[in-house]
């Protein structure tokens, strides 16, 4: 591989990064019972929208950790970039044993997600349920979030390995839900959301 092909694939890889990110923020925000006090009234009146910004949030975090990890030599994910760096890149020994270090942290926990994705999200399975998905999967909010993070660690480290650089991660969207949350209640107060319903 050359550097810009490396470059390229770990901007694409940093970007999903992101998606899967700001996705879970936005999950992780209207499913926290932390929150249930503060967003209730606003979830309330517009049920059927918060139903599908967390379920359509969800997806996007399964499917998407799902991508960054499965093992297919055709599409660009973790696996195959530390495969084609190995083929094409002299890598110190120090930072081998710390990618595989992060491979087998990511490891139990994407096999978590990839239950979910092939029988839930991603395919709809005949033999379990998705209820039953979830109780096989066994994956907590923490979880995702971990996973998330040792991925974006992962990165940062073949990053500055071969291009000399990382990424700061810094963007997050639960500032702007409590903005947007206090927004719909304050709008509701002075009745001017009451001709969108």
């Amino acid at each position: 591989m050359t550097k810009s092909e490396v470059e390229t694939r770990i901007l694409d890889l940093k970007q999903d990064l992101v998606d899967a990110s700001l996705a879970y923020d936005v999950w992780r925000e209207f499913t926290s019972a932390n929150n249930r006090d503060a967003f209730e009234g606003a979830m309330g009146r517009f049920p059927r929208y918060f139903e599908a910004t967390i379920h359509s949030s969800l997806v996007t975090v399964v499917v998407t950790c799902y991508r960054l990890f499965e093992d297919r030599r055709d599409t660009a994910n973790f696996p195959q970039l530390l495969r084609d760096l190995a083929a094409t890149c002299a890598s110190s020994n120090d930072v081998t044993k710390k990618t595989s270090a992060y491979s087998q942290e990511i490891l139990p926990t994407w096999k978590k997600v990839s239950i979910l994705r092939n029988n839930v999200f991603g395919h709809r399975s005949k033999k379990i349920n998705p209820v039953e998905a979830f109780q096989k999967a066994k994956i907590t909010p923490d979880q995702l979030r971990d996973l998330i993070k040792n991925m974006r660690s992962l990165l940062n480290l073949l990053s500055r390995e071969t291009c000399g650089r990382s990424f700061a991660f810094n963007r997050s969207a639960r500032r702007e839900i409590g903005n947007f949350m206090a927004l719909i209640g304050n709008a509701r107060a002075n009745n001017r959301i009451g001709a969108i319903r």
